[in-house]
C-alpha cells in the first residue's frame, strides 16, 4: 500500500490523480474523505481501509494508494487545530504495526505554496489575520516535518516528495512496489 500524506495544499490529490493516470494504481478508499468527529469514526474509517486491502493480493499491480491515512493527519491537525488527538497511545501503535510495510509519500509544500493557497481560496481581512494563518500553516508543516522524521526513526518507509519530481516518483514507487511483491513471492 502507498500512503500519500502531508498538510493541506501540499500537492496530495494531484499527485494520487497522476498516480492513477499511469494504470499502476488505484484510489483506496475510493472517496476522499472530511476530517472525522469522532475517535470511533476514525478507527472505523481505518479498519475499513486496511479491511478492504487485506482481500486483494497483488501481483504486478494496480496497487492502492491512499489520499491521506487518518493516522498521520489526526495526531498533526487533531493536536494543532482540535486541541487533542483522538487516537490514544494503543490505537496508534495498533494502527501503525498495520501499516509498517507501506510506503509513504510525504508531500511537503513550500510556504509560498501553502500561504498561496489559502490566502487565494479564503480571502482575508487584513495583514494580521494573514500573518496569522501563515503562522499556524507554517506550525503545520514543521508538525509534519517532525512526525515524518519520527516515523523513519521507526523504520517506515518514507519518500518525501514535491511535484517538480512527480515522475520520477510514481516510477520509483511503481518498481519498489514490484520488487516487494516478487520478493514476497519468492520467500
Amino acid at each position: 500500500m502507498v500512503i500519500v500524506e502531508g498538510p493541506d495544499g501540499a500537492g496530495k490529490s494531484y499527485l494520487v490523480d497522476r498516480m492513477i493516470g499511469t494504470g499502476s494504481f488505484f484510489r483506496h478508499p475510493d472517496t476522499h474523505q472530511g476530517p472525522p468527529k469522532t475517535r470511533e469514526e476514525l478507527i472505523h474509517r481505518l479498519d475499513s481501509t486496511l479491511l478492504g486491502l487485506d482481500a486483494v493480493d497483488y501481483i504486478r499491480g494496480p496497487f492502492p494508494v491512499c489520499d491521506r491515512f487518518g493516522l498521520f493527519s489526526e495526531q498533526i491537525y487533531g493536536t494543532l487545530l482540535r486541541n487533542c488527538c483522538v487516537l490514544t497511545a494503543q490505537d496508534i501503535l495498533n494502527f501503525e504495526h498495520e501499516i509498517q510495510n507501506a510506503i509513504i509519500l510525504y508531500c511537503r509544500p513550500s510556504l509560498r505554496t501553502i500561504s498561496s493557497i489559502q490566502l487565494e481560496s479564503k480571502p482575508h481581512k487584513d495583514l494580521d489575520h494573514t500573518n496569522s494563518v501563515i503562522k499556524q500553516r507554517m506550525q503545520i508543516i514543521a508538525a509534519y516535518d517532525y512526525l515524518m522524521f519520527e516515523y523513519e526513526c521507526k523504520g517506515f518507509n518514507i519518500i518525501r516528495y514535491n511535484r517538480d519530481i512527480t515522475g520520477t516518483i510514481i516510477h520509483h514507487v511503481w518498481t519498489s512496489l514490484l520488487y516487494r511483491e516478487e520478493s514476497r513471492r519468492e520467500d
